[in-house]
């Protein structure tokens, strides 16, 4: 397995702020989320929409008294199929911020912890929950550059603002380049 990481440096940290209209509403004020990032051979484990095109990287919400690995262990095989086998290292956090233009909804704010993980060589059948079965998540093993220039041509498109996790996702892609590759992030 080849996740070396080039950048030995401190875990990074990235945040976002959305304001407007279409926002999240999810009754949380704070919701943590963990994300795996895999790599094998130069190519990345990403979540893809088939409805939205967008890639992102596999993971989801921490439930109440859940630690991180069984989160990350629980989503893997969720949305990929896949089990893990190990969590390495964090190599970063992000936090959204949803601010919303009227004072009815409460600001949301996501934090996700971005861990590299390695996984077992089987795999099984994803079991997806109902949204991601909708959005036609598949999993598939890409380069950071493909995934990245995706992400990229789809925020400058209209479909943009109703993907939350897109620019989340597009940041992390160009931070892991960094951190596995030592190129710079632009």
């Amino acid at each position: 397995m080849n996740n070396q990481i080039t950048n030995t440096s401190s875990p990074f940290t990235l945040a976002l702020l959305r304001r407007g209209v279409k926002l999240r509403s999810t009754g949380f004020e704070v919701r943590r989320a963990v994300r795996a990032v895999v790599n094998q051979a130069d190519r990345f484990l990403l979540v893809h929409s088939t409805v939205n095109g967008d890639y992102k990287f596999p993971g989801g919400g921490v439930q109440p008294g859940e630690r991180h690995r069984d989160t990350l262990s629980r989503e893997m095989h969720e949305e990929t199929g896949y089990r893990l086998h190990s969590v390495n290292a964090l190599l970063g956090v992000t936090t959204e911020i949803d601010l919303p233009l009227s004072g009815v909804m409460q600001p949301f704010r996501m934090v996700s912890f971005y861990y590299s993980c390695d996984i077992n060589p089987e795999r099984g059948i994803p079991e997806p929950d109902i949204y991601e079965e909708e959005l036609g998540f598949q999993p598939q093993w890409v380069t950071l550059n493909t995934a990245l220039r995706n992400n990229r041509r789809l925020l400058r498109s209209s479909a943009a603002g109703q993907i939350f996790w897109l620019a989340r996702e597009t940041a992390v892609l160009q931070r892991c380049l960094s951190l596995f590759y030592g190129e710079s992030v632009s």
